[in-house]
């Protein structure tokens, strides 16, 4: 179908054009609010600056298609096919996108907010600086994906892929990422207060200077991690993995590391006063210079290469020598 002959019958009332053919076809600027194009055949189709409002684009072929700048609030584009499209600085605020397949999409600028992506695959997209506030991307494939300065708060991310990512300085206060995987991930001055992350992997991730107070990390794979000077006061760390992480001059006051695993850890300049650590592993840890001030550690291990603060005594504080011989039952 010609691009014509569309416009002409949509001008007259009609608005089903499942499955039709319009690869190709210049629609911009375009005003085709609550159009049927399910199932239809847009790839390469230039739609940018058009309004599409509320309209029907589920399981289309979009492949390579322009909608940047285009209006598709409210549009159902769930299951469509919008590889290596162009939805740059485009208007997607509460549409349907779940399941949709988006590897290498240019979603910069665009507004999704309230968006559902759910199941979507968006690997390797770019959605730098993109408003994803309150968006559902659940089970979503982020990994490699470009999210440099978007805003994801309140987001919800349960179990979604976000292996290698660029989140550096996003938003991502009170979001949800339950489960996540952020392996290898680039979060450096993130601001990520209140998060959930438990359960999440988090494994080599970069969070170099990131606002992490109040986040719940229980249970949370942090080893190897970059940490050093993130803000972590008064936030979850209970049972983590933080073998081998960097924590130098990180804020973890009143933070609860109970039973977390700090084994090789450097938290040189640490101030963890307050902090909960009671039967933490601290073996081979590097606490020089941390401030342990009003710290609970009673129960927790060290080994003979642990550093301590000067003239800081870890029996007189409760620690346990790990490998010592158990003291003699009077």
């Amino acid at each position: 179908m010609e691009a014509a002959e569309l416009l002409s019958r949509y001008a007259a009332g009609d608005r089903y054009f499942r499955s039709v053919n319009l690869s190709g076809a210049n629609l911009m600027e375009a005003n085709l609010i609550s159009i049927d194009l399910g199932q239809a055949r847009l790839s390469g189709a230039n739609c940018s600056k058009s309004n599409l409002k509320d309209a029907d684009l589920s399981g289309a072929d979009l492949l390579a298609a322009y909608f940047s700048f285009a209006n598709l609030s409210g549009a159902n584009l769930s299951e469509a096919n919008l590889y290596a499209s162009n939805f740059s600085k485009a208007d997607l605020r509460g549409a349907n996108l779940i399941g949709a397949l988006m590897q290498g999409s240019d979603l910069s600028g665009a507004n999704l907010s309230g968006a559902n992506l759910s199941g979507a695959n968006l690997q390797e997209a770019n959605l730098s600086g993109a408003n994803l506030i309150r968006a559902k991307l659940s089970g979503a494939n982020l990994s490699w994906a470009k999210l440099r300065g978007a805003d994801l708060m309140e987001a919800e991310l349960i179990e979604a892929n976000l292996r290698e990512a660029n989140l550096w300085e996003s938003v991502l206060i009170r979001a949800d990422l339950t489960g996540a995987n952020l392996e290898g991930a680039r979060l450096s001055g993130v601001m990520m207060e209140q998060a959930r992350l438990e359960g999440s992997n988090l494994q080599d991730a970069k969070l170099w200077g990131a606002k992490l107070r109040a986040c719940q990390l229980a249970d949370t794979n942090l080893r190897g991690a970059s940490l050093s000077g993130a803000n972590l006061w008064t936030a979850d760390l209970s049972r983590c993995d933080l073998t081998f992480a960097d924590i130098r001059e990180a804020d973890l006051m009143g933070s609860a590391l109970s039973e977390a695993n700090l084994s090789g850890a450097n938290l040189r300049g640490t101030d963890l006063s307050g902090a909960d650590l009671t039967g933490a592993d601290l073996s081979g840890a590097n606490l020089s210079l941390a401030s342990l001030n009003g710290a609970f550690l009673e129960g927790a291990i060290y080994s003979s290469n642990t550093r301590f603060p000067v003239d800081f005594d870890p029996e007189l504080e409760g620690l346990k020598l790990f490998g010592a011989a158990p003291e003699a039952t009077p």
